[in-house]
């Protein structure tokens, strides 16, 4: 029993993993239990929005290159950073040492 990719294009954006056997079909949808399982935006379109958001390009221009709403790119650029930050809280790392010096910027 494997998932294989599957594309049904009359379903969400039709990205779907399939598992075909003698006894069953079962179609789950690539979202479930994933971060894009709630959204209503195209799996492409949050790939590309954290792509984006990876490379540091201004929301302005993602919003040129995509077409979104300034809500939309914001509400995505805020959820990426609040991943980023509970993942930093639930696995802190030590940076420097003895009689190093550590600085960093908020910008």
């Amino acid at each position: 029993m494997a998932l294989k990719p599957f594309y049904n294009k009359g379903k969400g954006d039709g990205f779907h993993w399939i598992c075909r056997t003698a006894d069953h079909t079962c179609k789950r949808s690539i979202r479930k239990d994933t971060w894009m399982e709630g959204s209503h935006l195209p799996s492409m379109t949050i790939i590309r929005l954290n792509y984006e958001w990876i490379r540091r390009v201004p929301a302005q221009g993602v919003l040129d290159d995509l077409g979104l709403a300034k809500q939309t790119v914001m509400d995505w650029f805020f959820f990426c950073q609040k991943v980023c930050f509970l993942d930093l809280m639930r696995n802190p790392q030590v940076i420097g040492g003895p009689d190093v010096l550590v600085e960093f910027s908020l910008v």
